[in-house]
């Protein structure tokens, strides 16, 4: 254990907005101490905590508190409860940053989500299964490492040489997120540098149509702005745009809200 990880408490796991290229202002950190068991894939016995284990550092690593490997045979699972603060009225995301390999989630013994993937984010809208006060979030995990066919990288069951330790788990945040019926879902911003311009387009979430408002800033001056239809491209002139280069790595911000007629349903930075 390195100073600075004895340095890093269940306070201060990872406590950073995970998304800073699609920010809101509302949301809730889930990183902290979990309860967690390991046992054979298949089995059904009945959960039964075997210790406490530091979400989001996966059990093979001295973070997390086990420190011990998960067999391709094994299963982990990790659980908490949690309570929404006041959110009503919004759809409920559930965000793991990342989870290896194979993931099963349920709330309130409820699946909510199936995934396989050990690097990308599984997001799942879990509002269906909440109930008023405390609900239950229970995460399993298995992780066939170079006994299966999935993109592993160097992990090896039997690290050494150029074979890395394995990775089982959730290792990156955990988090929940409110939003609107319709919402952005995802965005994708290209530059257009012969016209001078930038390009947005967004997929939405939910129902009905809307419209589609950007701001492109420079710190808190607007440098630039455009709208048009939510479902279409969006192409926002900006005149006279710094470049980015290693010289001067110059980076401009992007704000965009979802309305109809007046009425913001989403905005994201």
């Amino acid at each position: 254990m390195t100073e600075w990880g004895r340095a890093i408490t269940p306070e201060t796991a990872h406590r950073d907005y995970p998304r800073p290229t699609m920010r809101r202002q509302e949301w809730q950190n889930l990183n902290g101490l979990w309860n967690y068991q390991v046992l054979p894939s298949e089995s059904r016995e009945k959960r039964s905590p075997q210790g406490q284990i530091l979400v989001p550092f996966p059990i093979e690593s001295a973070l997390s508190g086990v420190a011990r490997p998960l067999e391709p045979t094994e299963s982990l699972r990790i659980w908490r409860s949690f309570s929404i603060p006041g959110w009503s009225g919004k759809r409920i995301l559930l965000h793991i940053d990342a989870c290896d390999w194979h993931t099963r989630v349920e709330v309130n013994g409820k699946p909510v989500g199936d995934h396989h993937g050990g690097y990308d984010r599984i997001s799942l809208d879990i509002t269906d299964a909440l109930k008023p006060g405390d609900n239950d979030l229970l995460i399993s995990a298995t992780d066939p490492t170079n006994t299966g066919g999935q993109p592993r990288g160097k992990q090896w069951l039997t690290p050494g040489g150029i074979w890395y330790t394995r990775t089982s788990g959730v290792w990156q945040t955990v988090w929940l997120e409110p939003v609107p019926d319709t919402s952005i879902d995802r965005f994708l911003v290209t530059s257009d540098l012969r016209n001078s311009r930038a390009k947005v387009r967004a997929s939405l979430r939910g129902p009905g149509d809307a419209v589609l408002h950007a701001r492109v800033l420079e710190g808190a001056t607007e440098v630039a702005t455009a709208m048009g239809p939510a479902t279409e491209e969006l192409a926002i002139p900006i005149p006279g745009a710094k470049l980015w280069s290693p010289d001067s790595p110059h980076l401009y911000d992007i704000e965009l809200t979802l309305k109809q007629g007046e009425f913001v349903l989403d905005s994201v930075r």
